[in-house]
């Protein structure tokens, strides 16, 4: 799935071969399931840029409201600016799980910069990095569930994607606020180690690509034998 050749396979198949069911099983599923969970922790990274940021920057940093609503403002124009030009991209490319093996590299050198940071341009510069990163893990990991459902199913695996991401970041305003009380004595070390988690899960991505891959290009053989049989 790291470098995936083609896509859904449309054309008329028979009901029969649709996979409809909703539920995910460990031993046909294995690698999707990881892959979910890999998401859930990618977007707990990412879920950083909410409340996280807002505190640390307040608490530790003094930034005025006027300064943290001018942050967030620039998330939204990165994403306006740059979501739709970077998601046809990867669909040209047809390339999935390597723009999130990226995401996590922003996610960890914006995390890194924010430790370092004290000023506003410097946090505006991390904004920035780690905006690119939510824009490499949305809509490369939202595609991934796309392609491997079915017409059957296709609603509910989003409610998995769904799940996955809402998590994620819920997760991250608890265990971001709670790192940054629990190291209150040197805040900074906060970002530190939530720029190590996402190197972590580069590492895991990058193992589950080929995995991923082979499970693709099985189901793409299926369908083809489908369509013909």
């Amino acid at each position: 799935m790291a470098y995936v050749s083609g896509g859904l396979l449309a054309g008329p198949r028979a009901d029969k071969h649709f996979r409809t069911s909703a539920a995910l099983h460990w031993r046909r599923d294995r690698n999707l399931i990881l892959f979910l969970f890999l998401t859930l922790c990618g977007y707990v990274a990412i879920g950083y840029e909410i409340a996280p940021i807002s505190v640390y920057v307040q608490s530790f940093l003094n930034f005025s409201p006027e300064e943290i609503g001018y942050l967030f403002a620039t998330n939204g124009a990165v994403i306006v600016l740059l979501q739709l030009p970077l998601s046809a991209f990867f669909f040209r490319a047809r390339m999935l799980v390597y723009p999130i093996i990226a995401s996590c590299g922003f996610a960890a050198l914006s995390f890194v910069v924010g430790g370092l940071s004290t000023t506003f341009a410097q946090w505006e510069l991390m904004m920035v990095i780690l905006t690119l990163g939510e824009i490499f893990l949305t809509v490369p990991s939202q595609t991934v569930l796309t392609v491997f459902s079915d017409v059957g199913n296709r609603g509910m695996f989003q409610g998995y994607f769904s799940a996955a991401s809402i998590g994620g970041r819920s997760t991250a305003a608890l265990v971001g606020l709670y790192s940054f009380q629990a190291l209150s004595y040197d805040p900074p070390l906060g970002w530190y180690a939530i720029a190590v988690f996402a190197l972590i899960l580069a590492v895991g991505f990058g193992l589950l690509a080929r995995p991923l891959q082979r499970d693709y290009t099985g189901r793409q053989e299926l369908d083809g034998a489908a369509l013909y049989a």
